[in-house]
């Protein structure tokens, strides 16, 4: 083998080394100046079970340098990464500039305490790594080093690489690859590994990986103006150490993209008096997660964002993340000003600080559901330190054991508008707001939003406001607060301090506690739920809620939170939902409260090939196909009795 490498690096041309099969012991190099590319692979019929290179403890296995523009490629063989050094590669190759290196269907062993690193790039143009088998102890990386042009790694396993460094931080990683071109890790497994560290010059790819019972996480970033895609991977009971979260950490000076993931059980590091991301932790100028599950994450906050950006449709359920020194122990801490959070869905989690999200910065949050979430501090749902907007959400069974039951806000400018706040509780006897706490230095509005079955251990089973000063302005229109409970003052509001102008116009509202400055057209009756202990709280037809709020309250919605127009009947009604008994079932397409057998179709194969439809929910439904069976199955005709959709379309005319 020697004589062969020692041959063809001054031939002046291609070269192909053909191994037998067989164990080659020693330190094998080639060192050229040419042009030419070198391949070594085993004979046809043989595969890299059948040759192995093993560097018998004093040395690299296989030393590849070519200072010419000569290409590398090395197929099928076994190296055993037994070289004396952690800090040496069983197989080193350092190409010219313009060096294409491509390793295939490679192993890289170990049989010695002292595991080399598997895979050293050294240098080179583009790096390809294909369907290789890394297997290491403690102590060496799998593949390391780094090249000028492009990398990838596909189709690979990872198993038990890297090592772990000072203060408990990682110190060698399963991938420490970099590249100033684009890095692309897809379709491999990594198992019981120290993690990845890997950065991109340019565009980084990093999709349909699997990431398993491994320490350190993973750490990948985008170089100057590179994106970074996150797609579709698995990181699945993995644990960080020192200052690594459990899962990944990905930055990007361009656009930052995770979507459909799934994060499980996975628990952060903890070091420096801060408990890291149990999940994810993300950096970058712009950022969008979406259609992701977290589930089962612990230590710090399961998902740790402080860039302008996204954050949508994703899913986040029993997580358990906890507070260390200065952690905010959250399941999704916000800390820029410029992040919307929007469509998610928080089911279970239990958190030292905020069970769903803790915004740090000015935050947004719209459209996302929070069933069953708790906090042993403030805030079971939604935490706000910075003021925001809290609109069209659904909070329901949350709880705190300080203040606000489902809400915590404090800020300058605090907005609550069409949310469904029921069921939740705040436990502590000195606290406040079963349903929601609220203390704003500047301005409070509080529009169209339904709070009932709330409790309170202290005061303000509905809604608890708390001002100090006197320059605070408070409007509170149009909302349903009752049917809540306090041990304390204030079964349904609580209001404390003295504030600038504090208005309560047009509620339904039946224990109050506390000084307004105007009260204008509040109503004291049952809302007439449809069926609350089931959780339905659309009006029936018979509420005193309906046509009974007012159009100049500040900040109407344009929309209820179905959806539905918000003044369809020209006088805005009470709560989160407008009374609305007269939209048709969306496959009912010519709209005459019947649904025929081809108009039921038409619907049903929508929904099965994921076709848009053009009214109602564009993406149709599981439960709207089944409704628009059962009443096209039983009398073709309907009607809509103001429920909440789909079993507010009945049957009969």
């Amino acid at each position: 083998l020697q004589n062969a490498l020692t041959s063809s690096a001054a031939d002046g041309a291609d070269d192909y080394i053909y191994l037998a099969a067989g164990y080659y012991t020693g330190n094998f190099n080639f060192n050229s100046a040419e042009n030419y590319s070198l391949t070594i692979q085993g004979e046809p019929g043989t595969t890299n079970t059948a040759i192995t290179m093993d560097g018998a403890g004093t040395g690299r296995d296989l030393n590849l340098a070519n200072t010419g523009l000569g290409n590398f490629m090395i197929r099928g063989i076994t190296f055993v990464r037994n070289c004396g050094s952690t800090s040496i590669g069983a197989l080193r190759i350092a190409g010219g500039t313009s060096s294409q290196l491509l390793i295939d269907t490679c192993r890289f062993l170990t049989n010695s305490s002292t595991c080399a690193i598997g895979l050293e790039i050294s240098s080179g143009q583009n790096l390809t790594v294909t369907n290789c088998v890394i297997v290491g102890t403690s102590g060496g990386q799998g593949i390391s080093g780094g090249v000028s042009g492009n990398v990838s790694v596909g189709n690979c396993q990872l198993i038990g690489n890297g090592s772990s460094g000072s203060f408990g931080s990682p110190g060698n990683y399963a991938i420490s690859l970099s590249g100033s071109g684009a890095v692309a890790i897809i379709a491999n497994t990594f198992n019981s590994t120290y993690g990845i560290s890997s950065s991109a010059g340019g565009a980084f790819t990093f999709l349909n990986n699997y990431f398993s019972s491994s320490l350190f996480g993973s750490s990948i970033s985008s170089g100057s103006g590179g994106s970074l895609l996150v797609a579709n991977n698995v990181f699945k009971g993995n644990s960080g150490s020192g200052s690594a979260p459990g899962g990944l950490a990905a930055s990007a000076s361009g656009i930052l993209v995770v979507s459909n993931n799934i994060f499980a059980n996975n628990t952060g590091g903890v070091a420096n008096y801060h408990a890291y991301p149990g999940a994810l932790s993300l950096s970058g100028s712009s950022i969008l997660v979406t259609a992701n599950t977290f589930q089962g994450n612990g230590s710090g906050n399961t998902v740790e964002c402080s860039s302008v950006g996204v954050i949508s449709g994703n899913t986040f359920i029993g997580n358990t993340p906890s507070q260390y020194g200065a952690g905010t122990g959250s399941t999704l801490y916000c800390g820029s000003s410029s992040t919307t959070v929007f469509g998610n869905t928080f089911l279970g989690n239990s958190a030292t600080i905020c069970g769903g999200i803790y915004f740090s910065a000015t935050g947004v949050a719209t459209n996302n559901t929070f069933v069953g979430n708790s906090s042993t501090s403030s805030g079971g749902a939604v935490y706000l330190t910075s003021g925001g907007v809290i609109a069209g959400n659904v909070f329901r069974q949350n709880t705190a054991a300080q203040g606000g039951g489902a809400v915590y806000a404090t800020g300058s400018s605090v907005t609550l508008v069409d949310n469904l706040i029921v069921k939740n509780s705040q436990t502590g006897a000195s606290y406040q707001g079963g349903g929601v706490y609220a203390s704003p230095s500047s301005s409070l509005t509080v529009v169209n939003n339904t709070m009932s079955d709330n409790t309170s251990g202290g005061s303000g089973g509905g809604l608890a406001i708390v001002i100090s000063g006197t320059s605070q302005i408070l409007n509170v229109y149009n909302n349903i607060i009752w049917g809540n409970s306090a041990s304390g003052n204030g079964s349904d509001v609580y209001l404390a301090g003295t504030g600038s102008k504090k208005s309560f116009i047009n509620n339904d509202v039946d224990s109050m506690y506390g000084v307004w400055d105007i009260t204008a057209n509040l109503i004291d009756a049952a809302p007439a739920y449809f069926d609350p202990v089931n959780g339905d709280y659309h009006l029936r037809s018979t509420s005193a809620c309906i046509n009974a709020g007012t159009n100049g309250a500040p900040s109407i919605p344009p929309y209820d939170l179905d959806g539905n127009n918000r003044t369809n009947a020209a006088i805005v009604d009470l709560g989160c939902y407008e009374f609305n008994n007269t939209a048709f079932h969306p496959a009912d397409t010519n709209q005459n409260w019947q649904i025929t057998a081809a108009e039921y179709a038409n619907y049903a194969a929508a929904w099965k090939n994921s076709q848009a439809w053009p009214t109602g929910p564009a993406q149709v439904p599981a439960d709207f196909v089944t409704r628009a069976g059962y009443i096209q199955n039983v009398s073709t005709n309907y009607h809509n009795d103001g429920a909440g959709a789909p079993l507010g379309w009945k049957t009969g005319p």
